[in-house]
């Protein structure tokens, strides 16, 4: 069995941070329809780097789900929605706060119609305080968690992370939160509201919080630590980098003696300590990267490294991960399905945890539309009254 199957969820988000939390449940197991706006469909479905004019983007997030196309701005589309949730387990919306609430599709309508619902929200900035109503994307929530003030040259500007990890981060955390609403209402019988802040999300992850709180001025740091060193990246032959992470004493003494060759730098005053040789970086820094300029690749340092116990690693691009051999032997790059109206499959990101009883199993996108007729009928609407109101929103997918 499943982890989570028998586990229904009436997914309303769109972009990254919802669809990919419902994916995970998909994955597990759950049932997770997709409700989206007749013609158009979910904005990612649009997105570059299509294959057979799906959306790589889209098809990830959204996999193993279910669609179906209603116009929730209709009453009678939402009438039909409030129906299907006495059969749901989970509501999950990304929609700026308050939508919901006007179209009459909040917490407290889902609530009145099944008392223990489970009803998620992800926002910018929350449900409630002074910045609530305020839209977001992920670039906002970087700028407002102090994670991009904190990223880049120490004497540079500050600098995007190179991914959304606001989406993917605050999706993460409202999974583990829908599961824990799922334990605790088995426990007692009782649904709640879940409202995620994708701000907080990020600044749960920024350590550097409580030393603002402690009454210092926590700034960039670049590519090196302000608090110990060698721990940063650090530049190698043909524009390649490696990582060391030799900060612990010990481990600065064997860096120093059985990999640069250099024992007279352990008892180097400038050297002595981690704070000390934070303080020094770049002289050390300077050290480690004319004695990688000697060899021919990176790869030729690392094994030096890794022979005295080093811990180190090479920069990886995109296109490196794909072909790495770990994450090829875990699955962490597989074939996917493509949805049911193309052929064959298109390589992906496969499962992120491996489970020895209740193993991932990532399905198709849907098709856009493709489950009116099954799903709808479960809201109490008729095979045609589902086709008249399919016609009425420009989008008839076929007659009864």
């Amino acid at each position: 069995m499943k982890a989570l199957e028998g586990i229904r969820v009436l997914d309303f988000s769109t972009h990254t941070a919802g669809p990919a939390c419902c994916a995970m449940m998909a994955d597990l197991g759950a049932e997770v329809i997709k409700v989206e706006l007749p013609v158009e469909g979910d904005d990612t479905r649009r997105l570059a780097n299509s294959i057979q004019g799906y959306s790589t983007q889209f098809m990830w997030n959204n996999r193993g789900k279910k669609s179906i196309t209603v116009d929730l701005k209709d009453p009678d589309g939402a009438a039909a929605i409030l129906e299907l949730g006495k059969t749901c387990d989970i509501v999950f919306e990304t929609m700026k706060p308050g939508s919901m609430k006007k179209m009459g599709l909040d917490y407290e309508a889902f609530k009145a119609v099944k008392p223990d619902i489970i009803y998620c929200s992800i926002s910018a900035f929350g449900q409630t305080g002074p910045k609530a109503k305020d839209p977001g994307f992920d670039i906002l929530a970087q700028a407002c968690s102090g994670i991009m003030d904190m990223t880049g040259e120490r004497n540079g500007p500050p600098v995007k992370s190179g991914v959304i990890i606001s989406d993917f981060i605050s999706g993460k955390d409202a999974f583990g939160a829908c599961m824990v609403a799922l334990f605790h209402r088995f426990r007692t019988g009782e649904g709640q509201m879940i409202d995620v802040a994708m701000q907080q999300c990020l600044a749960s992850m920024n350590p550097f919080l409580e030393q603002a709180t402690n009454g210092k001025d926590p700034h960039r740091q670049g590519n090196h630590s302000a608090g110990s060193a060698p721990y940063g990246v650090f530049k190698g032959p043909k524009d390649e980098y490696l990582v060391i992470a030799a900060h612990p004493d010990r481990h600065f003494a064997k860096l120093c003696t059985q990999v640069l060759e250099r024992p007279e730098l352990v008892d180097d005053p400038r050297f002595v300590g981690g704070q000390n040789r934070a303080n020094h970086y770049r002289e050390l820094a300077d050290i480690i990267e004319e004695w990688m300029s000697k060899f021919d690749s990176v790869d030729e340092c690392k094994a030096i490294m890794d022979k005295a116990g080093i811990v180190c690693g090479k920069i990886l691009s995109c296109k490196q991960v794909i072909e790495d051999p770990q994450m090829l032997f875990r699955n962490g790059i597989t074939d996917l399905p493509m949805p049911a109206d193309r052929e064959g499959t298109w390589r992906g990101r496969g499962a992120t945890v491996l489970y020895s009883a209740t193993p991932e199993v990532l399905g198709a996108a849907p098709v856009l539309g493709a489950n009116n007729y099954e799903i709808l009928t479960q809201a109490g609407l008729s095979r045609e009254q589902v086709y008249e109101l399919e016609t009425r929103w420009g989008q008839p997918i076929e007659k009864p």
